[in-house]
């Protein structure tokens, strides 16, 4: 620590920082000091930031004056900012309120820190300076009638308080500050007036070398940044080392993840906590985005009237609540049974309907089902609408139903976390004072804000390693920096002016965003003193990012003339190293047991689709019947739209099976037997999707239906005469020694009894799937060759709006519309190609044939299992992006 701050300390003055972050520091570095130095113990040095001495002065003037103001907090002053700016005549005009309530409370901090009037009469305004305009004077309007004041008034109040008074006790040093707003200079001179003594201290050029490093990309830049570190701290444990990033909420990820690979190796073998890395990474995340918060809050969203189906499932899988471990399994289980349904989100009612199925044993979760019951009686019973203090307690027994935050113990981490989410109940209780009742819902709601817009880091030891943005480095020093990301597209950043306030009041203020010049003075100024805080200091910049070529910062050309090249440096990290060292034995194992002959095999024609795609899949599916999660889309996904369509088709033949029946009785009788169909199909689909066939998705299902039934009768009608013999039937059949199930969506009789499969396609189809020596789609061709009778087509439905055609192929020319015959063969010859080729897929599953060996690209775009045959991390794919070809 630098001995005149030291002295400073000593003598007993208040050193006053920018942030929070530098007075913990100081704090930090005044203990090693002390420790260094012999002495066992010490009064706590007084450094605290500008804004919480602020407050503290003001607490300790009411106590004096006995004044009867009231200081909001964030939660309060955000909340009055909103409902004015709702209550507005702006706000029809507004997507997200919120966000707008964000940049006003901004704007008015900047009015009051810069001395800016909001606004002079002879200015003028565009339309967001007036509408900023209007809701600031009924802000102020609405502070002074209710005795209340905020943050950005304090300064002020402070002055007219310390204004005449002996202040000579008072010893104050302003540190780090690279900025002196004329709010902040008019309270210093009010103090000194008043015989305070006030000093100004930065810290000196302790620069002595400064390297300039071209990575390739970010992810190059930060791992030079990670073995530089190492290569440091293995010379000197004791070194202070700075890594500031201008971009650090993007890279954060990429930062843990190399530093843990070569500061922290163990974490590859198994986990730590915060406290055991070397290094702290400042920058806090939304405390809704930490896990046990974002547990917690998923359970009071239960409270709402449609649940989002990815709550549950969270809930379903989160360690943060009872039996998380005991019903592991089950509750995964019963997550992918409610995937099933199909729905986005869900009621309670309908969770325990699907609970209740006796059916499925395995997939009972019990303990779940009790705690969301519970939860159930406990938020009926409380009161539609109370006070947000009223609400905080009522969230707190929501959540003691569910037994949140879990079993487990809580390491440190967590245990702050919470410590953080009781402040956030205590900040929702303070709304009692700014507003009335509310509902669950807007309770919630402003919980949810707060939460996110909170931002949250555990507080650890400090580390030798510091990252942290250009802002959290004010005033700190290092013995060894790297400035990383001084590009041309990102240092300087893009000027951001506050929208708010006329962009000439700014300029007449000293705003640096208000003009380009002195938003890049401000930004060579912050380059120099960053610089200027450490012995040794590296300025690196990708010179590419993606397929964007990027050059140096015009500010990194003030240390062109003292500035050297550092050499990138390569290690290989633990994991490398392990994969290097390591000695393989190899060996194949691609045959599971074989299949007694004529045992009746689950799966059906799907068999034989997946062994010819991929003898693994084949295996994974049907013989271990393993299965992707199934996504929920809105809305009706593609495979419930085609479910649909053949729902619609089997009610529509069920009564009338013969083509004249769609000339007989007229057109108002086919529309009758089409509207009957539609009908029939859609009510199934209602219960069995009740929270997404709404009336107004119903209507819109109807109407669609209706006009592509319609569309496919038109091609029906163009045929010969025909019978349906059969319709969505299950057939039991013996095939190459294999008992399997399977149903046909549709068999055809022709006027000379042979027959015509046909199947129902709503997506995209080719006939080409059928001919090749592992065809991508054997249905059809499974079907021709174990029917009995004198199969004379094997047809694809594409039933589709605007491409309503069959696609096959047929005996003889024109046997249905469109429908050609073989191309390289006879259509017998053809058959008896198709029995042979299936004859060998069901060899290939019986023996056990289970090789990771896809047909194609495609077959993988196509599969839900590349977790379980691990595809990606073959040699052959490790160069592919995609494997949708």
């Amino acid at each position: 620590m630098n001995n005149k701050l030291l002295k400073f300390l000593a003598d007993g003055y208040t050193v006053l920082t920018p942030t929070a972050r530098l007075s913990r520091y100081i704090q930090y570095c005044y203990a090693i000091a002390q420790l260094q130095a012999g002495v066992a113990s010490w009064p706590t040095p007084d450094c605290l930031p500008w804004s919480a001495w602020l407050q503290r002065e003001w607490y300790d003037l009411q106590q004096k004056s006995g004044q009867n103001l009231y200081l909001l907090n964030s939660a309060q002053r955000a909340w009055l900012w909103q409902d004015i700016i709702q209550q507005s005549r702006y706000s029809e005009r507004l997507l997200q309120s919120s966000s707008t309530a964000r940049q006003a409370i901004a704007a008015y901090e900047l009015c009051r820190a810069r001395d800016i009037d909001i606004f002079p009469s002879d200015q003028y305004l565009n339309e967001d300076a007036r509408a900023f305009h209007s809701w600031a004077h009924r802000y102020e309007e609405q502070l002074r009638q209710s005795g209340l004041i905020d943050d950005a008034r304090l300064a002020d109040i402070l002055c007219e308080h310390f204004a005449g008074r002996d202040c000579s006790l008072k010893k104050i040093l302003l540190y780090g500050f690279d900025e002196v707003t004329p709010q902040q200079n008019t309270l210093i001179e009010t103090l000194q007036a008043a015989h305070a003594s006030i000093s100004g201290f930065a810290g000196r050029d302790r620069n002595r070398s400064t390297a300039v490093c071209r990575a390739s990309n970010s992810r190059d830049e930060i791992r030079q940044i990670a073995i530089w570190s190492r290569q440091i701290l293995q010379q000197s444990a004791a070194a202070s080392i700075g890594i500031i990033c201008p971009q650090l909420p993007a890279l954060r990820q990429a930062f843990i993840y190399q530093l843990d690979a070569l500061l922290l190796p163990v974490s590859l073998l198994s986990s730590v906590t915060e406290e055991d890395k070397p290094y702290n990474i400042a920058l806090g995340r939304p405390l809704s985005a930490l896990p046990v918060i974002h547990t917690g809050l998923n359970i009071l969203r239960l409270g709402q009237q449609r649940i989002p189906l990815a709550v549950i499932s969270h809930l379903l899988l989160s360690p943060f609540i009872r039996g998380a471990e005991s019903e592991l399994s089950r509750r995964a289980c019963f997550d992918a049974r409610l995937r099933e349904l199909g729905e986005s989100s869900l009621t309670l009612k309908t969770v325990f309907r699907v609970a209740a199925d006796q059916g499925r044993p395995h997939q009972q979760c019990p303990q779940f089902i009790d705690m969301l019951k519970a939860f159930d009686i406990s938020y009926l019973s409380s009161a539609r609408k109370q006070k947000a203090g009223g609400w905080a307690q009522s969230f707190s027994i929501l959540l003691q139903q569910f037994y949140w935050p879990g079993d487990r113990s809580l390491n440190s981490e967590e245990y702050q976390t919470l410590e953080a989410w009781k402040e956030a109940l205590v900040q929702l209780a303070s709304l009692d004072y700014v507003t009335g009742q509310m509902s669950y819902d807007q309770a919630l709601a402003q919980l949810v804000r707060s939460t996110g817009e909170t931002r949250f880091q555990p507080q650890t030891a400090e580390a030798p390693v510091q990252i942290m943005g250009p802002a959290a480095a004010a005033g700190m020093q290092f013995d060894y920096l790297w400035i990383m990301g001084c590009h041309d597209q990102a240092w300087p950043p893009s000027r951001q002016p506050n929208p708010f306030i006329p962009l000439a009041l700014q300029r007449k203020a000293g705003v640096a965003a208000a003009s380009a010049e002195s938003h890049l003075q401000q930004y060579r100024d912050l380059t120099r003193h960053m610089v200027q805080s450490a012995r040794d200091t590296v300025i690196s910049y990708p010179q590419q990012e993606e397929d964007r070529p990027l050059r140096a910062s015009p500010i990194m050309r003030i240390f062109a003339d003292r500035a050297i090249t550092y050499v990138p440096q390569v290690i290989n990290d633990y994991q490398q190293q392990l994969q290097a060292s390591v000695k393989l034995d190899v060996f194949v194992d691609e045959e599971a047991p074989a299949i007694p002959a004529k045992q009746a095999t689950p799966g059906g024609s799907g068999i034989f689709k997946d062994q010819a795609l991929c003898p693994f899949r084949s295996f994974a599916r049907h013989r271990l019947h393993a299965r992707g999660l199934q996504s929920v889309d809105t809305g009706l996904n593609p495979v419930n739209r085609g479910l649909l369509v053949h729902e619609v088709m089997q009610n529509f033949w069920m009564h009338d099976r013969n083509s004249s029946s769609l000339s007989e009785g007229g057109e108002q009788h086919l529309q009758n037997r089409i509207d009957k169909a539609i009908e029939q199909a859609l009510k199934k689909f209602r219960r069995q999707q009740p929270e997404t066939m709404t009336e107004n998705f119903i209507a819109l299902e109807r109407y669609r239906l209706a006009r592509l039934l319609e569309e496919w009768l038109t091609i029906e009608r163009s045929r010969s005469p025909f019978s349906v013999r059969e319709i969505e039937q299950w057939h039991t059949i013996e095939f190459a020694g294999m008992k399997i199930r399977m149903r046909i969506d549709r068999i055809d009789e022709l006027a000379d009894g042979r027959l015509v499969i046909i199947d129902y396609k709503t997506g995209y189809v080719n006939v080409n799937d059928w001919l090749d020596e592992r065809p991508a789609d054997p249905q059809l061709p499974l079907y021709a060759v174990t029917t009995s009778g004198n199969v004379a087509a094997i047809v694809y439905g594409k039933v589709k709006r605007g491409e309503c055609k069959y696609q096959g192929l047929a005996a003889e020319e024109d046997l249905l519309p469109s429908v050609k015959l073989p191309v390289t063969m006879d259509w017998e010859t053809q058959v008896a190609q198709w029995q042979t080729i299936l004859a060998g897929l069901a060899r290939e599953f019986q023996q056990g044939i289970a090789a990771v060996m896809p047909r194609d690209n495609k077959a993988c775009a196509q599969c839900d299992l590349h977790g379980f045959c691990r595809i990606y991390e073959r040699i052959e794919f490790a160069g592919e992006e995609q494997l949708n070809d």
